[in-house]
């Protein structure tokens, strides 16, 4: 009798410790690219285009297209780094590409998100 006792504690007390899938944590991943103003545009700075993925908030989405209104209203990276960073978004990496002395600058930010 003791055995058996003794079997199912530790029957219990391996599965109250075993990991369960309740919270699946996933990552959003958007992209932005910055283009320095030409000599002829208004203002300094850069033209900043944002490309959110397809399953990230649909196309007719306000919270996309403020977000993106938001983001191509500035003109300096670092507010736009700023901004996606107090609404939780981390920078992954960033990097740049020339053609003809004009660089694009690329930057991956990614966002994790627990569902249930």
């Amino acid at each position: 009798m003791k055995n058996l006792i003794t079997i199912l504690l530790i029957i219990f007390a391996i599965n109250s410790f075993a990991q369960t899938d309740n919270l699946k944590q996933t990552e959003q991943y958007f992209e932005f690219t910055a283009v320095r103003k030409g000599l002829f545009e208004k203002g300094y700075g850069f033209n900043i285009a944002i490309t959110f993925g397809q399953k990230y908030l649909s196309a007719d989405s306000v919270i996309r297209n403020k977000t993106i209104e938001q983001i191509q209203s500035f003109s300096k990276l670092e507010d736009v780094l700023e901004f996606m960073n107090a609404m939780g978004w981390k920078l992954v990496t960033a990097y740049a590409n020339s053609h003809d002395h004009y660089y694009t600058y690329f930057y991956i930010m990614k966002k994790e998100i627990q569902q249930n």
